[in-house]
């Protein structure tokens, strides 16, 4: 069974344990979407559990949701930052 954070406090915390040197970004409001981290550092988030966190807790349709994402989190360049790696599970 995973267990799954449920506050963005806890995946920061989560994070800055394992690389207390490294400025690693994280996407806010999608806690139960974060599944890990990569060896480089970088957050590691399911897609279709950011997509359903829109649907329930915005109201958005499925479609609304992804290409919200898309649009406003997966495709958006962070400077030098260790940037967030977005994935679809199967």
């Amino acid at each position: 069974m995973i267990n799954r954070l449920k506050t963005d406090a806890e995946v920061a915390e989560y994070i800055g344990d394992r690389f207390p040197d490294e400025d690693i970004i994280f996407p806010t409001g999608y806690p139960e979407a974060f599944i890990g981290i990569s060896t480089d550092g970088a957050a590691i988030y399911d897609k279709d559990s950011m997509i359903a966190t829109l649907v329930e807790a915005d109201g958005m349709t499925w479609e609304e949701a992804m290409e919200f994402l898309e649009y406003n989190v997966y495709n958006t360049h962070m400077s030098d930052h260790i940037t967030p790696i977005y994935i679809d599970l199967i």
